[in-house]
């Protein structure tokens, strides 16, 4: 048995056929080799160069990422109209008919089924005409690395030797850009080698490697602006983190565009850029900026970007992000044909479709805008959105509920992809939810619940039932899918400060989490026991009870504090003495999970002082010198 491929393939269509080769002989247990050229004992050819000429003339037509799976007497062909797609052919087949899965990044966790060469030599008998390509060209995974501290610390350097992992899933699931988070602060940079490491292996599997996020700062520095005080920006509000520079200064201008260009050509591996204002910073009022929107003064600077990069770095696509104080059109400056576009609407409620009235008529609104903007002016238009996070959403280890309905919405719309940002913190508990956002995104009339169906029989086997069972009640205790606003966790954050008195329907969020997440981890412990011998499952089963055990110590924590910040306005200072020694107890147990490296991707959040934080260490202490403090001043 043999796999053909031209000698003078593409990288990625040589690492197909690896792939190939490699999961046939371990399916088969006899040996599938590669060769070049025509050979006696054909399986398959990947791109040999004497394809079929009805198999080349389907694929005719159709996108870059189209390809095609067929059978030509006893020839299995597998070819992409580029060598990524047949990259992406190889992983069709072996999912499709050899039964392999790739439910999580962890290899160890593959599945890959058994079959005789026999078998595999009559399923190619048997014939296959497939032919595919993606609803949505843009199937872009970003990664956050803002929260993982510099590069040499524990937490950092686990996440960054982790990444090959990923990169190694994303073809498996259809995606096709890697964006490394350049984000909010210099320790993404510091952490920039651990990304460049993995660019050979991004390489090997024609994914793209992209780059981005709220970086202006790094290259107008404070500094620059210290040097520069006319390049400030004029504003009356003083409780902005970081400032914009003046985008009306033609040399503050000139110095940003040369240091986005020169960091581009220290970094030519880099095909998408995607260069963010800084977050929740100001904009100036001077002048010269006064009587001009925000949106429009940064759709200038985002013409100025697109036409510089085109002239000097032609290969990177650099896209403009409307987002936030910038994310209405701008009245008067229209964006250049070939721009492409990155919208957000930021801070969505995930258990409501986004074409559903329910949805803020403001974010429906303005995407609707951008959409026939980018019609008019011949520009793509992609969507970043939350649906990868964890990030104050709570704990979700089924797909959101919108995922179908939304990307049949977008594709309606003629959106062209999606922009998904995803921490590495919570990769197992977020896995199910990626296998369907890359099932959806390069089909969207994909069954959801045939995959979510196929994922219990085939990851959990004999405990399918009792497994998909405990991932309800998980849901059941995490059952508000606002994120950020309205946000139960967030609500929370904000009002369990020492002296404040918290929400009093925040109890019964933390009431409810702990009790679901209680009976998720019970049933988990009785089946780890009876599974014990089943090496593979009782890898995953204690993965799992790792990922709610977690959640339930965190949440009766949150639980504890907020039941003892209510007994202290309520002046019942022993019981609210022992509720913050209570809930101590519980971070214990948070703090052991989150100090073990191996623990980190199992965990959904283990940045403690970090926005999808439940709630700070640091309070419980807090709290009880306060009540102490009340206690001896009442003569206790």
């Amino acid at each position: 048995m043999q796999i053909e491929v031209r000698p003078e393939a593409a990288e990625p269509v040589r690492f197909a056929a690896e792939e190939l080769s490699r999961y046939l002989t371990r399916a088969t247990g006899t040996e599938v080799g590669v060769t070049e050229g025509p050979g006696e004992f054909l399986v398959a050819a990947v791109d040999n160069g004497q394809v079929p000429a009805a198999v080349a003339e389907r694929l005719s037509g159709h996108g870059p990422e189209a390809f095609a799976v067929e059978t030509a007497g006893e020839q299995l062909v597998l070819l992409g109209n580029s060598p990524r797609a047949t990259l992406y052919a190889v992983y069709h087949f072996l999912e499709k008919y050899v039964g392999c899965r790739w439910f999580t990044p962890d290899p160890e966790e593959e599945i890959v089924q058994e079959m005789s060469a026999a078998e595999l030599a009559a399923l190619i008998a048997g014939g296959i005409a497939d032919l595919e390509e993606p609803d949505f060209p843009v199937r872009m995974r970003r990664y956050l690395v803002y929260d993982l501290g510099p590069a040499g610390t524990p937490l950092a350097d686990e996440v960054m030797g982790k990444l090959a992992q990923v990169v190694a899933w994303m073809p498996k699931l259809r995606l096709n850009i890697l964006q490394f988070g350049l984000d909010h602060n210099w320790d993404c940079y510091s952490n920039w080698d651990g990304y460049r490491a993995v660019m050979p292996e991004l390489r090997r599997r024609g994914l793209e490697v992209g780059v981005g996020g709220h970086c202006m700062h790094m290259f107008v520095t404070e500094q620059d602006l210290e040097e520069h005080p006319e390049w400030k920006i004029a504003t009356d509000d003083d409780g902005h983190k970081r400032e914009q520079f003046c985008t009306r200064q033609p040399a503050a201008v000139e110095h940003y565009l040369a240091g986005l260009v020169a960091f581009l050509k220290a970094n030519p591996e880099i095909t998408y850029f995607a260069p963010w204002p800084n977050d929740v910073a100001g904009w100036c009022s001077c002048p010269k900026c006064a009587d001009t929107p925000v949106p429009d003064r940064y759709m200038e600077l985002g013409k100025q970007i697109f036409t510089r990069l085109a002239e000097e770095v032609p290969h990177v696509r650099v896209t403009h992000f409307a987002y936030g104080g910038h994310v209405e059109i701008p009245e008067h400056e229209l964006p250049l044909e070939g721009m492409t576009i990155t919208v957000s609407p930021w801070g969505r409620d995930f258990a409501v479709p986004f074409d559903d009235p329910r949805t803020s008529e403001t974010f429906r609104s303005n995407v609707a805008k951008w959409r026939q903007l980018c019609r008019e002016h011949g520009c793509s238009m992609i969507l970043h959105e939350k649906y990868a996070r964890h990030l104050l959403l709570g704990v979700h280890l089924l797909p959101l509920p919108v995922l179908a309905e939304d990307l049949q919405f977008f594709r309606r719309e003629g959106l062209d992809g999606f922009e998904l940002p995803c921490a590495y913190m919570g990769w197992w508990p977020k896995s199910l939810n990626w296998v369907a956002l890359g099932r959806l995104m390069w089909d969207a009339d994909a069954d959801l619940q045939e995959l979510t169906d196929d994922f219990f029989a085939t990851f959990y086997g004999p405990c399918a039932q009792e497994a998909a069972d405990v991932y309800a009640l998980v849901e059941a205790g995490q059952n508000d899918y606002h994120y950020w606003i309205d946000s139960p966790l967030l609500e929370g954050k904000r009002h369990m400060e020492p002296g404040k008195t918290p929400r009093a329907d925040l109890v019964e969020y933390a009431e409810r989490a702990t009790d679901y997440l209680g009976q998720a981890k019970a049933a988990i412990e009785a089946l780890r026991g009876q599974y014990a011998e089943d090496r593979a499952l009782s890898r995953r089963l204690d993965h799992l009870h790792t990922t709610v055990d977690y959640a339930f110590h965190e949440f009766s924590a949150l639980r504890e504090i907020v039941r003892g910040a209510l007994a202290a306005a309520n002046g019942e200072l022993d019981a609210a003495f022992q509720h913050f020694q209570a809930a101590g107890q519980f971070d214990l147990v948070v703090q052991q999970h989150a100090s073990r490296p191996e623990d980190y991707g199992v965990l959904w959040d283990i940045a403690a002082s970090g926005p999808s934080s439940v709630y700070r260490s640091s309070l419980m202490a807090e709290w009880l010198r306060l009540v102490d403090k009340r206690r001896r001043d009442a003569g206790w």
